[in-house]
């Protein structure tokens, strides 16, 4: 697991591996949703 992880000019809060070896991405979002922020990463 890894936070802050740079991707381009943006940042994941988290990244992490599921049980069978996929990347999951989570983005932390503590205002109004951007669906657009979310969309470039």
């Amino acid at each position: 697991m890894s936070t802050q992880v740079a991707v381009g000019e943006f940042c994941f809060d988290i990244q992490a591996e599921d049980d069978n070896g996929r990347t999951v991405v989570i983005e932390n979002q503590l205002e109004r949703t951007d669906h657009g922020h979310l969309g470039r990463a």
